[in-house]
């Protein structure tokens, strides 16, 4: 299954964080964007790929053009037994976060 959603960013955040806590962490991972960038949040277009045989997350090609596997380098990907939790607000549905367990 393919999600076409837009990355603010990313942080890392201890194994216990819960769906309560997930505003604070979009909000602290938008402020770190801000500061970087000197001014809005900087996104990006992805695409979020969901399998029985892991998770990935890659750039999201322009309409005019058609995915590469040679072109396109994943953002992040990993096995479904390192996805730790995948939080999804239902009362906001314009974000969620995957916390993945290191190595």
């Amino acid at each position: 299954v393919d999600f076409g959603l837009q990355l603010v960013g990313s942080l890392p955040v201890h194994s216990l964080t819960t769906m309560p806590m997930l505003p604070w962490v979009v909000a602290e991972v938008r402020r770190l964007s801000r500061q970087s960038s000197r001014k809005e949040p900087v996104t990006k277009q992805v695409r979020l790929c969901v399998s029985p045989s892991g998770l990935r997350c890659e750039p999201e090609p322009g309409r005019s053009q058609q995915w590469d596997p040679l072109i396109c380098s994943s953002i992040f990907e990993c096995k479904p037994q390192h996805v730790h939790k995948l939080i999804h607000n239902s009362h906001d549905p314009s974000y969620f976060a995957c916390l993945i367990k290191e190595d």
